[in-house]
């Protein structure tokens, strides 16, 4: 973390590859307006194929999974992107599972792995 920063406030911090570096405020919050929107669409998107399923009389015969590899730091701890400091922001991401056989609003707070 030292050595981050250290390279961040002496304008060194590389911010063109996908590798961790310590970022400032404003690069936080731009990130985080960004991201807002990209949500935003992947909801959108999200909507679309829990739908469908439905739409198409198919929906006692889908299960839809969706989840994500991994997170993004987004300013917290005044990082970006991601490395492997495994903060929350990092290591919590969604997974949502849909099945006919599973009550529509469960939500459990179960941890889940692929092992």
């Amino acid at each position: 973390m030292r050595w981050l920063r250290r390279q961040r406030d002496e304008g060194k911090a590389v911010k063109h590859t996908a590798a961790i570096f310590a970022c400032t405020e404003r690069e936080a919050r731009e990130a985080l307006a960004l991201n807002y929107g990209s949500i935003s669409n992947i909801d959108c998107q999200i909507g679309r194929v829990m739908a469908a399923p439905e739409r198409l009389s198919l929906a006692d015969n889908t299960v839809v999974i969706f989840t994500s590899d991994h997170g993004d730091y987004l300013g917290d701890h005044q990082l970006m992107l991601k490395g492997p400091i495994h903060y929350r922001g990092l290591v919590r991401v969604p997974f949502i599972w849909r099945a006919p056989a599973c009550a529509a609003s469960t939500v459990s707070r179960a941890r889940a792995c692929s092992a």
